[in-house]
């Protein structure tokens, strides 16, 4: 692939779900993609689908939470293309386990994953992007409703995804200066593989949801295109719930219920 003027970016995680969602969007942009994913097999499938001729696309097998692995994806990087316009922190993992029944090999590996490889691929990133000041670049990080609110099950990653709201207001005021804006996305239940859970566990979940549903993965892919577009400029460290107003509301009785 020979280097040109379209806008480079990573995606991890995106062999699947909202990673593959935003790659769609991307290569419909007219984007060079690199789509990073330790799942080979459904990698190579989903290029085949959003790039079928391979013109806009590369794939990489990487482990995110490895300094190795990270090294050689800023050298596909450096070799190829010599700048990166957008990374996009996507790549997690998110067992459901009550904290009394979760060892630590498990919740060690959930922070590693989910926080420490967003802080190695933004380091890796902004290590290529600072090189070119002059022009506007953009680190999303996408996140998760759970890292604001408790919930049952999801201890190891919500911890993960609050340090990754943190994470994402310090990378915004240490990188301004080399003009990259820095922000998350932070979904409510999403269809995914990830949200297939009991029917009850689904019910009580759009109880909590005052649009009555959950989001799909192209919404997600909508914010995260604007947040690395060109019209914003002046957004950084910000967060962006999209979660049908989960974190808006409380308790959510029926109206014909109000006294």
């Amino acid at each position: 692939m020979e280097k040109n003027n379209k806008r480079v970016a990573i995606i991890t995680g995106s062999a699947n779900g909202i990673g593959k969602s935003i790659a769609e969007k991307f290569i419909n942009q007219n984007m060079i993609v690199i789509l990073v994913d330790l799942d080979e097999k459904n990698l190579k499938k989903t290029i085949l689908e959003i790039d079928p001729l391979k013109q806009n696309t590369i794939s990489a097998k990487l482990d995110i939470s490895s300094e190795q692995d990270i090294e050689q994806l800023k050298s596909i990087v450096e070799k190829k293309f010599g700048y990166l316009d957008i990374l996009v922190n996507n790549a997690g993992i998110a067992p459901n386990r009550l904290i009394e029944d979760q060892n630590l090999d498990e919740w060690e590996k959930v922070i590693k994953v989910n926080l420490t490889g967003t802080f190695l691929c933004s380091k890796m990133a902004v290590g290529i992007m600072k090189e070119k000041k002059n022009k506007m670049k953009y680190i999303l990080n996408i996140t998760s409703i759970s890292g604001s609110v408790g919930s049952v099950g999801r201890s190891a990653y919500g911890v993960s995804k609050a340090g990754i709201i943190q994470l994402t207001k310090q990378m915004a005021v240490e990188f301004a200066e080399y003009n990259i804006l820095v922000n998350s996305i932070s979904p409510g239940p999403v269809n995914t593989k990830l949200t297939k859970n009991s029917d009850e566990a689904t019910k009580s979940y759009i109880s909590r949801i005052p649009l009555k549903r959950f989001t799909e993965k192209k919404s997600i892919a909508s914010a995260a295109t604007f947040l690395t577009s060109e019209e914003c400029d002046f957004i950084t460290g910000h967060t962006l719930n999209i979660d049908g107003g989960f974190l808006a509301g409380g308790i959510n009785f029926p109206k014909k219920d109000l006294k």
